[in-house]
């Protein structure tokens, strides 16, 4: 059986893929608005970079969707409300 420290172990390195998969996204996200403006301004996008920045927010949203589901799994019947 798992302990109430390695279940919170665990649960943290989920919490930090899913923080560090945050931040990339917002970098991302950055450059699409910037790829906007541009775009708005006349200046066609590359549709390779484009096609490869949006590949890349959706791997980082599946990434935080799995560290986000792995932190809630409740390994071998441990709760928080057992811990107590």
């Amino acid at each position: 059986m798992m302990t109430y420290e390695t279940c919170v172990r665990r649960r943290t390195e989920s919490a930090a893929r899913a923080f560090s998969a945050i931040e990339k996204i917002k970098g991302i996200i950055a450059q699409l608005e910037h790829t906007t403006a541009r775009a708005a301004d006349g200046h066609l996008p590359d549709l390779g970079a484009l096609a490869s920045m949006t590949s890349g927010a959706r791997r980082q949203i599946d990434e935080i969707l799995v560290a986000l589901t792995e932190a809630r799994i409740d390994d071998d019947g441990f709760s928080q409300e057992s811990a107590q």
